[in-house]
């Protein structure tokens, strides 16, 4: 018996079993460390993989900001983090110290969804997770109510669970509703499957299929539409927020 794990077939049968039972472990143990484990795996997979991009972005970027009077490379806003904590979620600056307007590199990182492709790095460091809650400045918080807010028991994600049931016509509570679903269901495959989606969705820039009203506003500004809150409110949420 020992002789056929020499063989081909042997080989094959115990490299399909050890990866079974170590798939296993992790679907297991996935809610507990394995997903911020593996947010940490594959985000510094990706930052390699891409690091052309984000050097050719760094060079034109930067070339852009100093032909108008200088800036910084990245921006980087107050956002709801894990359990409500405030987090510095990383995008590219779209415009210089002087408030102009970065042209078509800025245009181009919009169309093209790349302007967020920083917060790779923030998955890196455990401030955001591949997949999970709606990232928001830090001041919506104010006006979630604390059924929406367990959403945020997990880390916000980069893409959210809203790939698979959400449409053109979603709101913020239907996009609770949902985050707060897959914060108790959370499994690895599952992840691994919205990843994808959202990701093909995002690069065929269909991500409004998904997101709705969503992919435009934050929460505060879907309330101000519906003029369940003012202008002033938003404006005392953010003072104390500072």
């Amino acid at each position: 018996m020992p002789e056929f794990f020499y063989t081909p077939w042997g080989v094959l049968i115990f490299t399909l079993v050890a990866v079974a039972i170590v798939l296993f472990v992790i679907e297991v143990n996935y809610k507990i460390f394995a997903k911020s484990l593996l947010d940490f795996i594959f985000s510094g997979v990706f930052i390699v993989i891409l690091s052309p991009l984000y050097i050719t972005l760094a060079i034109i970027g930067k070339l852009k900001l100093n032909a108008r009077g200088g800036g910084k490379l990245y921006t980087n806003t107050a956002c709801i983090g894990l359990k409500g904590k405030l987090i510095k979620v990383t995008s590219y600056s779209l415009y210089s110290f002087g408030g102009e307007y970065l042209g078509g590199y800025a245009n181009f990182l919009k169309r093209s969804k790349l302007v967020n492709l920083p917060r790779l790095f923030n998955v890196f460091f455990g401030k955001l997770s591949l997949v999970g809650a709606p990232i928001l400045p830090v001041y919506n918080a104010e006006f979630i109510s604390d059924e929406h807010f367990e959403c945020y028991s997990v880390r916000p994600g980069i893409f959210s669970p809203s790939a698979f049931w959400g449409d053109e016509n979603l709101t913020y509570d239907e996009l609770f509703t949902i985050s707060v679903k897959y914060v108790n269901k959370r499994e690895l495959f599952y992840d691994i499957a919205l990843i994808i989606k959202g990701a093909v969705l995002t690069l065929r820039g269909e991500s409004k299929s998904y997101l709705g009203g969503c992919a435009e506003r934050d929460y505060c500004g879907e309330l101000l539409s519906k003029n369940l809150i003012t202008e002033q409110d938003i404006s005392e949420a953010k003072y104390r927020c500072r």
